[in-house]
């Protein structure tokens, strides 16, 4: 079953506001980008939502930020399609905290079906027609930050913010290396639950 393309004009997405207050977590590279800095490279082949114009590149201003809304959606996201989490990655693992409301389109439940789609754009791997329906809604609704929907890996809550969306409103309430005491354990043991094997 493949999913239709997005139309022009699209109706309007379902909406959801991420509210102040809302945590987030997020792993990243420090040597690729800050822990409030999206990614403008790309589109990448394996990012579900990425709404850079192709062929992959430095995007300006396009860029992605990606995050969930708990340490086993972050641990799956990130780790469950390699399949395994290496302690000493170099990766750093983050929780925020947003002082100000997001727009964002709502994948949850029937959101998809205000689009005319299902939850296959949630799980999917032709990342090529994600991304050209990311690209789509950026295009078309500029008050629109990013999308909300379920993780494939652990049906938990994922977000990505569009560089539409004011990351320096950001708050940082703990940044760690993930090898580092204070956070290895309880991601090794979110890695185990998710069937994840560590090396």
């Amino acid at each position: 079953m493949t999913i239709p393309r997005p139309s022009t004009p699209l109706p309007r997405p379902k909406v959801h506001s991420l509210p102040v207050g809302k945590k987030l977590v997020r792993f990243y590279n420090p040597f690729r980008q800050n822990w409030n800095t999206g990614r403008h490279y790309g589109p990448m082949r394996d990012q579900r939502f990425d709404h850079h114009p192709p062929p992959k590149g430095d995007s300006d201003p396009e860029s992605v930020w990606y995050a969930s809304g708990s340490l086993i959606g972050a641990v799956a996201e990130s780790f469950g399609r390699t399949g395994f989490l290496d302690q000493n990655c170099g990766r750093r693992i983050c929780t925020v905290e947003l002082t100000a409301p997001f727009d964002v389109v709502d994948f949850y439940g029937v959101g998809p079906r205000h689009l005319g789609l299902d939850q296959q754009i949630c799980t999917t791997t032709d990342y090529g027609a994600t991304q050209e329906w990311a690209r789509a809604l950026y295009l078309q609704f500029p008050d629109l930050v990013g999308i909300r929907w379920r993780g494939r890996q652990a049906s938990s809550e994922n977000v990505i913010l569009t560089d539409r969306a004011n990351l320096a409103t950001l708050i940082r309430l703990s940044d760690h290396e993930v090898s580092e005491t204070a956070v290895w354990h309880r991601i090794a043991s979110a890695a185990r639950k998710c069937k994840i094997r560590i090396v």
